[in-house]
């Protein structure tokens, strides 16, 4: 039986990039076979000191897909069985990817030697590495994030920065692979670090999601937040279940550009693996989850502006009240202008809140629906299961014993 997950990857260079005449700094990958499917994001460092970052980053989603295909098609999900095992497991993943990405590397400088128009800007340190042969890995530094699916088991593996963001069949969003708290500000863990390997963090499940997203930090550097993010990569899996696979993924790449000019002009990067037999069913409550994040952003804003026309209609009250017979009609008349926008306010918060309650009600219901279904689903499997074992003990009882002579 065939996997029913399937890989997707799109990058597009960064706004500013292309008003500052740079090369795309990212790189992306994927993968989807009957038994597996693959995506892979890198993003290269944005500094004069890593001239060949853009290179570092297409070696490393080479060097992922091809070891990580290799792991895939050697490991056994009884080895992921045991939580005990993992650290081990994927110690052995991360510096297998990194000999192979070291390999390209080295291979690449003994074909093409730096030139001095490369280094021409880069700080004396690092230009001092790379002119000896010393430490020329961190010319290609970059960033990797990697995820994996089969039927049995799903896997995150992460260095440096960016965002990996599942989705559970119930519509539930979360960030399952460990955050990095040396990444902040412009600062990540990179593959061309010396403790590299002791840097990548993981992530393993047997829940298979509806979806794994992951992007490179110029995705979620365009979002003020979490929740932003979580309604970019829920309407990204409603075109997919409305409009199928080949859509989803063009749509994606007439996107990214946008996002990169009105976000953070940096180079963009999303691929994800989707359970494509599950989202059509989904699309409702996903749009019931946006409609409602939609309507209590709403509600909010009418409450902040509420509460602000509130104070201002007190100002003028006590103003009113405190004023001289000669400043009266110039008061009043704040006053009532206040009082004016006190009531479009209130007016408008009453509508706010009613919508609210309108998306509240709506996705309540589709949870409600799907945790039905669950349940359904999870007592027929479990009525399935005690029958077999029901005909296998009562074939195990006819085999020890014989057949009832007395039955005819």
């Amino acid at each position: 039986m065939s996997i029913s997950m399937k890989a997707f990857n799109r990058t597009s260079i960064g706004h500013n990039h292309v008003r500052g005449n740079k090369v795309c700094e990212d790189a992306s990958g994927s993968y989807t076979s009957n038994y597996m499917a693959i995506a892979v994001v890198a993003d290269g460092h944005g500094s004069d000191n890593y001239p060949r970052t853009e290179r570092g980053s297409r070696f490393a989603v080479q060097a992922a897909m091809n070891c990580v295909k290799e792991f895939m098609e050697r490991i056994t999900p009884d080895e992921l069985t045991h939580e005990k095992n993992h650290p081990t497991i994927f110690a052995q993943l991360s510096k297998s990817i990194l000999s192979v990405w070291h390999t390209f590397v080295e291979d690449d400088c003994t074909e093409n030697p730096f030139s001095e128009n490369e280094l021409a800007v880069a700080a004396d340190k690092y230009k001092n590495y790379y002119q000896s042969g010393e430490n020329v890995a961190k010319a290609y530094g970059t960033t990797l994030i990697i995820i994996g699916a089969t039927k049995e088991y799903w896997f995150g593996l992460h260095i440096g920065d960016g965002i990996c963001v599942s989705v559970d069949t119930k519509g539930n969003f979360s960030q399952p692979i460990p955050w990095d708290d040396q990444c902040h500000s412009n600062i990540t863990t990179s593959i061309c670090d010396s403790d590299a390997s002791e840097e990548f963090r993981y992530f393993v499940s047997k829940e298979i999601p509806l979806a794994v997203f992951i992007g490179t930090d110029g995705i979620d550097d365009s979002y003020s937040g979490n929740d932003e993010l979580d309604s970019f990569y829920r309407s990204v899996l409603t075109i997919f279940g409305e409009h199928g696979f080949e859509v989803g993924c063009s749509e994606v790449e007439e996107y990214l550009p946008m996002l990169s000019q009105r976000g953070s002009g940096d180079d963009v990067s999303v691929a994800g693996i989707l359970n494509i037999e599950k989202i059509a069913s989904t699309v409702d409550l996903l749009k019931a989850q946006n409609e409602y994040n939609i309507a209590l952003l709403m509600k909010s804003s009418a409450a902040h502006s509420l509460l602000s026309t509130k104070e201002k209609m007190e100002k003028a009250i006590a103003a009113a009240i405190s004023e001289t017979r000669a400043n009266k009609v110039d008061t009043i008349t704040k006053l009532e202008k206040a009082k004016e926008d006190y009531a479009k306010a209130k007016s408008d918060y009453d509508e706010a809140e009613a919508a609210f309650k309108i998306a509240e009600q709506k996705l309540t219901a589709f949870q409600i629906m799907i945790n039905d279904v669950s349940n359904d689903v999870e007592k027929e499997q479990h009525d399935i299961q005690k029958e077999f074992r029901t005909s296998v003990t009562e074939l195990v009882t006819e085999k020890v014993q014989g057949p009832d002579t007395n039955s005819q």
